[in-house]
C-alpha cells in the first residue's frame, strides 16, 4: 500500500444475491424443468452501514420502534433470509457500484475498509465499481481494496472497460491487484443446476465524466460490451450475461443501460440478459424491458433489496424472463443481525479515536423541521450549506462575497426523527465527498475570484442542468445575499437574466471587477472545463486575488485553520458544516437549526 497513504491512514483526522433453484417451472426439453434464477440486487451504499433518518433513531436490534431505513444489519438478515428460502439452491450476491463514500466509515478506508469486508461477510460473490470508488483517486482505491484483501476479503471486483495509463504510476497499485486477480474483467460461475452464468462490469459514460480518477481511463461502453459479450457467449460458452452498470436509468427507465440494451439487440445477436445498474439512485417498482434485456435498479443507501426471479428457457426465442419481482424495503420491520451490528460499533469505536475530541454520536446541533429535496431548485440544505462555508471562511480568510455548491456535492437532507438530535455523523453525511492533500476525507474548501462574466459562466450550467447536462448533480446552490435569475424557457447558456450580490446587481458582462468566492477543490476544478463542456458558449476562469492572473492550481488556494499557523490544516466543506450548526442557538441558548432553513430563501429565481 502507498506509504502516503499508510501514513494518513494511521494519522487520519479523519444485495444482491443470485438464486438460483434447480427445480419448477415450465417444461423443458424433454420433460425436464427449466431452471430458474433469482437475482437479489443492491447499489450505491455509499458507506451507509448504518441506517438513516436520521441515525440517532436507528434502533437494528428491535423492530417496530423506529422509521429508519437502510442499515447493514437489517441487509445482512433479509439476505440471510432469501438464502434460507433458497434451501440447497446456490447463491450469487452482486452488487453495481458506489460502495464507498457518504458516511464516517469511509474515514476507515485505508485502515479498515469495512464498506469491503462487511459487504464479504454477507457473501457477495461480484462487485463493481462506481465513480466514487475513485474519490480518493486509484492509489486511494487500491489501498481501500488491499486493506480489504489483508483482512480476508476475496471477492471478485469487476471493472471490464478499465484502461490503466502506460506511462504514469499512479495508477500501478491497482493494476497490480488485477495482476493477481482481485480486479478482474469478468467472471463465469457454473451453478449446481448445470446453468453457466457470465458477469461483467462497467462505469459509464456520465459516471466516467465524474470519476477523479486519472490516470485511470474508461473504453467505450458498447465497444468493450459486444467484445465481452461474445467472449461469454462463444468462447466460454454462458447460458446468461448478467452486466452490472455504473451507468444508471432514469426514474421511466431511459438512460445508458437501457440505450447500450437496445444497441446490442440492434447487432441482431444475443446480447445482455440482465442489466444491474446503479450510479442513478432510482428504485425501480418494475423491471425495464428494452428487446431481451431486463434493467433494475434498487434506489440508494441499502433501503432496498431488489428481487429478480427469472426461468430460463434454452428453447425460447427469449429464453430468460421474469417470473416475479419486487423491491424488499430494509425497514424497521426486520431485526438487524447482532454479529454484523457488533462488528460496526467497533467501527464507530475506531472512528471515534479518529474524530477525538468530537465522537460519532456528538450531538453537533438540533432541528424541529425536515428539509425536503426538489431536483433542480435552490434547497433548504443547500441555503444552510453555502451559509456556513460563507461565514467559516469569512472568518478565517477575511470576507467573502459569494459561497457556490453543487446539488452533487450535497448528498443528503436534514431529518428530524423523533430526538431532534443532529449527530456528527448525520452532518458528515450531508458533505462526505472527496479528499485533499493532506489525504484525510472529504473536499477542503478554496477561495478565488471571479467576474460578473465568469459568474454569470458558471451559473448558465446550473441553469442548464436540467436538459443540458441532464443532471440534478450539476445544479448550483449559492450565499452571500446572491439571487440568480434565469429564464428557462430560454436557449441554453443565455438564461441567465440576472445575479445580484450583497443585494446589489452585478453587471454580467464586466471582466474588470471581482467577486471572492468560496467553494469546494472539487467545484473550483471543473469551473475551468466550463468552455468545454459548454462548446464555448460561456466559459469561467478563477483568478488570484489580484483578479487577473488565472489560478492554475486549485491547491494553491485551499482554506487553512488556524490561519497563519504553521503546521495549519485543511478547512474541510464537512468540518465547516459542522463548525457553522454548532454555533446555532435559538432564543434560550440551546444548539438550533433556525427555521429559517426549514424552506428554501428565494435565492433562484425561476
Amino acid at each position: 500500500m502507498n506509504e502516503k497513504l499508510m501514513h494518513w491512514a494511521m494519522l487520519g483526522l479523519f444485495g444482491v444475491a443470485v438464486l438460483i433453484a434447480g427445480c419448477g417451472g415450465g417444461g423443458g426439453g424433454g420433460g425436464s424443468p427449466s431452471p430458474k434464477l433469482l437475482i437479489l440486487h443492491t447499489n450505491d451504499l455509499h458507506s451507509y452501514l448504518m441506517g438513516h433518518g436520521p441515525e440517532a433513531d436507528y434502533s437494528p436490534l428491535a423492530t417496530g420502534n423506529d422509521t429508519t431505513v437502510g442499515g447493514f444489519a437489517r441487509l445482512a438478515t433479509a439476505i440471510g433470509r432469501e438464502r434460507a428460502a433458497a434451501g440447497s439452491a446456490p447463491v450469487l450476491l452482486l452488487d453495481a457500484g458506489d460502495f464507498m463514500m457518504g458516511t464516517p466509515f469511509e474515514a476507515l478506508g485505508l485502515s479498515a475498509s469495512v464498506e469491503l469486508v462487511e459487504m464479504g461477510a454477507m457473501g457477495y460473490d461480484a462487485i463493481t465499481l462506481g465513480n466514487h470508488e475513485f474519490d480518493w483517486q486509484p492509489r486511494g482505491l487500491a489501498g481501500i481494496i488491499g486493506a480489504a484483501a489483508q483482512r480476508g476479503f476475496s471477492v471478485p471486483i469487476l471493472a471490464t472497460n478499465l484502461q490503466y495509463d502506460s506511462i504514469s504510476q499512479a495508477d500501478d497499485d491497482l493494476q497490480r491487484l488485477e495482476s493477481i486477480g482481485v480486479i478482474q474483467r469478468r467472471l463465469i460461475r457454473r451453478l449446481p443446476n448445470g446453468l453457466r452464468v457470465g458477469i461483467f462490469g462497467m462505469m459509464g459514460k456520465g459516471a466516467a465524466q465524474v470519476a477523479t480518477s486519472a490516470p485511470v481511463t474508461f473504453a467505450d461502453q458498447l465497444v468493450t460490451a459486444r467484445a465481452t459479450v461474445d467472449q461469454l457467449r462463444n468462447a466460454d460458452s454462458v447460458d446468461i450475461v448478467i452486466l452490472l452498470s455504473h451507468a444508471g436509468t432514469d426514474a421511466s427507465g431511459k438512460g445508458e443501460d437501457a440505450t447500450l440494451a437496445a444497441a446490442l439487440t440492434a447487432d441482431g445477436k444475443k446480447g445482455i440478459d440482465v442489466i444491474v445498474s446503479g450510479h442513478t439512485h432510482v428504485a425501480l417498482a418494475q423491471p425495464v424491458k428494452v428487446g431481451n434485456t431486463i434493467i433494475v435498479q434498487a434506489g440508494e443507501y441499502g433501503g432496498n433489496l431488489g428481487r429478480l426471479e427469472l426461468q430460463f428457457d434454452a428453447g425460447s426465442a427469449a429464453p430468460v424472463s421474469v417470473v416475479d419481482y419486487r423491491l424488499v424495503k430494509i425497514d424497521d420491520s426486520i431485526p438487524g443481525d447482532p454479529a454484523t451490528q457488533s462488528r460496526i460499533d467497533g467501527y464507530i469505536n475506531a472512528i471515534d479515536a479518529l474524530i477525538a475530541p468530537l465522537t460519532y454520536r456528538t450531538t453537533v446541533s438540533t432541528t424541529t423541521f425536515d428539509t425536503t429535496h426538489t431536483p433542480f431548485s435552490e434547497t433548504a440544505v443547500g441555503d444552510l450549506v453555502t451559509d456556513a462555508w460563507r461565514t467559516v471562511v469569512s472568518a478565517l480568510d477575511g470576507p467573502v462575497d459569494i459561497a457556490i455548491a453543487t446539488n452533487g456535492e450535497i448528498r443528503t437532507q436534514l431529518r428530524k426523527g423523533t430526538t431532534g438530535n443532529i449527530w456528527f455523523a448525520d452532518a458528515f453525511r450531508i458533505l462526505p465527498l472527496g479528499i485533499g492533500p493532506d489525504l484525510r476525507p472529504g473536499y477542503p474548501l478554496v477561495t478565488i475570484y471571479l467576474t460578473g462574466k465568469d459568474l454569470k459562466g458558471g451559473m448558465e450550467v446550473g441553469a442548464a442542468a436540467v436538459d443540458v447536462f441532464l443532471s440534478d448533480e450539476t445544479f448550483l446552490q449559492v450565499s452571500g445575499g446572491t439571487v440568480v435569475t434565469y429564464s428557462p424557457a430560454a436557449p441554453p447558456f443565455r438564461r441567465v437574466t440576472s445575479i445580484k450580490v450583497a443585494n446589489a446587481e452585478v453587471d454580467l458582462a464586466d471582466t474588470t471587477k471581482c467577486y471572492k468566492v468560496v467553494s469546494s477543490l472539487f467545484l473550483a476544478g471543473l469551473m475551468s472545463q466550463v468552455g468545454a463542456l459548454t462548446g464555448g458558449a460561456v466559459s469561467v476562469t478563477p483568478k488570484q486575488p489580484d483578479c487577473k492572473t488565472p489560478v492554475i492550481d486549485p491547491t494553491s488556494r485551499i482554506v487553512r485553520y488556524p490561519p497563519n499557523a504553521s503546521p495549519s490544516s485543511e478547512m474541510k466543506g464537512w468540518l465547516a458544516l459542522v463548525q457553522y450548526l454548532s454555533g446555532l442557538r435559538n432564543a434560550s441558548g440551546a444548539l438550533a437549526v433556525p427555521a429559517v432553513y426549514a424552506s428554501p430563501q428565494g435565492r433562484i429565481v425561476r
